[in-house]
């Protein structure tokens, strides 16, 4: 591993435990931003790895998933901006469903991306995925049917179609964590290490 990587590890690591240490003691507006503060982070790193990695040569695979995964991350950090501020909805004047719904599709778009990036120039290994899918299939099933009951109706929808993407996230990772184009020592490590 590539000293750049440990060092934004140690950075991105950081930023979590001043959050974590911070946690319920700040305004709900400075704890989301300390909340963002550590996926910017991780997303400048990201970008920024792709770029020092290829130094200026052409290389589409680790563009393109840098790109989507820079982007998914930056959108996962105003789907937590928006749920954060679900506590104080009252005072901002604005209704806590359309906060949820907002962060909800915030996440939404930020895991379509990931799928994105880790389809990008990904071949489908021999290896039979049927375990992997009936696996994520039962797991959405059950996750979904517990929430169910739970949930108003206009909820329903939006959390099973939210379901069913995290679960496409998975699949779509762990087939490129299997495809042939993906020996033990590229497996993902995009945090400055050079390949």
């Amino acid at each position: 591993m590539a000293n750049g990587a440990g060092f934004h590890l140690l950075v991105f690591g950081v930023l979590c435990g001043v959050y974590a240490f911070k946690y319920g003691c700040v305004d709900v507006g400075v704890q989301a931003i300390l909340k963002a503060v550590p996926i910017w982070y991780l997303a400048f790193a990201l970008a920024r790895g792709v770029t020092e990695r290829h130094c200026g040569r052409s290389c589409p695979k680790a563009e393109s998933l840098g790109f989507y995964a820079t982007q998914g991350l930056l959108l996962s950090s105003i789907g937590d901006l928006f749920l954060e501020q679900m506590a104080i909805a009252e005072r901002l004047g604005v209704p806590e469903d359309l906060l949820f719904v907002l962060g909800l599709g915030a996440f939404l778009i930020a895991h379509l991306l990931y799928v994105v990036a880790s389809t990008a120039h990904t071949e489908p290994s021999d290896k039979s995925h049927t375990a992997t899918v009936s696996l994520l299939g039962t797991y959405c099933a059950a996750f979904v049917s517990m929430l169910w009951p739970n949930l108003d109706k206009p909820l329903r929808l939006p959390v099973a179609v939210y379901a069913v993407v995290l679960a496409s996230m998975v699949y779509f990772a762990t087939l490129r964590h299997t495809s042939h184009d993906q020996p033990a020592k590229k497996k993902t490590a995009m945090l400055g290490v050079r390949q």
